[in-house]
C-alpha cells in the first residue's frame, strides 16, 4: 500500500516529540534542521529512523511472545514461568523471586519478556 503521507507526518512529528522529550519535539527538530546544529537534517532524519526502527522492534518483539503464549495452557505457562525463574531469577526483582512467585511471575512473563531485550542491552553496556 501507498504511504499515506498524513499519517507517517504525524508519527514522524510523534516520534520526534518522544525523541527530545517534549511536546514542542517537531518545532525543535524543525529548527535543528534549518539552522544545521547537532547534523541538522541528517539528524533530524536519524532521529526518524532510529524511532522507527525501535517501534518495529518493539512490535515484532510484543507479536512474537503474545503468538507463543496465547497458545499455551495453564500448566505450561507456569512450566515456563519456573523455567524463567530459575535461568534468569537474577535479572527479576525480588517479588519475582520469592516464595510463591512463579505464579505472579507467570502472570506478569509476557510483559516481562518484553522488557528483557532491554535490561540485557543495558547490563552488556554497563563494562564499556
Amino acid at each position: 500500500m501507498p504511504p499515506n503521507p498524513a499519517m507517517e507526518f504525524g508519527r514522524a512529528c510523534r516520534l520526534l516529540m518522544k525523541h527530545f522529550g517534549s511536546p514542542d519535539g517537531d518545532k525543535t527538530a524543525a529548527h535543528l534542521a534549518i539552522t544545521g546544529l547537532e547534523d541538522g537534517l541528517p539528524g533530524v532524519l536519524k532521529a526518524i529512523a532510529y524511532g522507527l526502527a525501535n517501534e518495529y522492534a518493539e512490535n515484532t518483539i510484543q507479536a512474537q511472545i503474545s503468538a507463543c503464549w496465547n497458545r499455551l495452557s495453564v500448566p505450561e505457562k507456569l512450566a515456563m514461568s519456573r523455567e524463567f525463574q530459575a535461568k534468569f531469577g537474577h535479572l527479576l526483582s525480588a517479588d519475582l523471586r520469592e516464595g510463591g512467585a512463579a505464579v505472579r511471575l507467570a502472570a506478569l512473563l509476557p510483559q516481562t519478556l518484553a522488557k528483557l531485550p532491554h535490561v540485557i542491552k543495558r547490563l552488556r553496556s554497563v563494562g564499556r
